[in-house]
């Protein structure tokens, strides 16, 4: 019988694990299951802040010729002791001997209060079409989170829209990750973009139009772009996995 193979979530790490099981585990039956059927880019989500058309990337096409099969649907629950799994789109269970979690993250706007109601994230739909009328009005963008998502999406909209102003918080030191050399020249570019920074600012809340930090004074905003932290899917707590305080599956 063969070896029955799931993959579920078509992200980086899902699409990489379906194409090598392809090409060593032969023999195996491989299902990729996953919500779309386009291979998005995430890293590349911020470029539509400027515009920018990301690249279609069919699931069906990048998976031709190499025996997986896909499975376009919402994963409704995992039974770890039945090995079985219930998606929307199927009518019966889907079956695995090996399982390969890989739904990723999202954006979490729940931590804070009014973040989901007043904010928004990369992946959103609408995000594109509001930072369309920001710029056109030279309104103000105000982006939380001071990790690459931010600094790229920061400085991308001021570099492509100079009527924008752009205002970039985070709760700890800009760049903190880059090297000095790298942290002085991204503080340099910022400078020249005329972008705001406001570090080591906790963000307490967020209503229409102002964000509130522990600095005191609310900042104003036409667009709030969320990107200060992210969680893992849900799915993996309703499961039974053993997971840490972001709901990461512990390996």
């Amino acid at each position: 019988m063969k070896q029955r193979i799931v993959v579920l979530g078509a992200g980086y790490a899902g699409m990489l694990a379906a194409l090598r099981l392809a090409g060593k585990a032969r023999g195996a039956d491989i299902t990729l299951v996953n919500a779309s059927d386009q291979f998005v880019e995430r890293i590349r989500l911020h470029q539509r802040a400027t515009g920018q058309q990301l690249r279609q990337r069919p699931i069906q096409a990048l998976l031709r010729g190499t025996g997986v099969r896909f499975v376009q649907g919402r994963v409704t629950d995992l039974d770890l002791q039945a090995r079985a799994i219930r998606v929307d789109t199927l009518a019966e269970p889907l079956a695995y001997d090996t399982l390969v979690f890989a739904l990723g993250s999202r954006t979490d706007l729940d931590s804070v209060p009014g973040a989901r109601q007043y904010a928004t994230a990369t992946e959103s739909p609408q995000f594109r079409e509001r930072m369309a009328q920001v710029a056109a009005s030279g309104g103000r963008l105000l982006v939380v989170g001071g990790g690459l998502t931010g600094i790229e999406a920061a400085a991308e909209t001021a570099e492509i829209y100079p009527n924008v102003k752009v205002t970039l918080v985070t709760r700890g030191k800009l760049g903190s990750g880059l090297s000095d050399k790298a942290g002085r020249y991204l503080r340099q570019t910022f400078g020249k973009l005329g972008i705001e920074v406001q570090e080591y600012t906790a963000v307490t809340q967020v209503e229409a139009g102002r964000l509130h930090t522990g600095a005191g004074q609310p900042i104003p905003f036409d667009l709030c772009l969320w990107t200060g932290a992210f969680v893992a899917s849900p799915l993996a707590q309703e499961a039974g996995f053993a997971i840490n305080s972001r709901g990461q599956i512990l390996v």
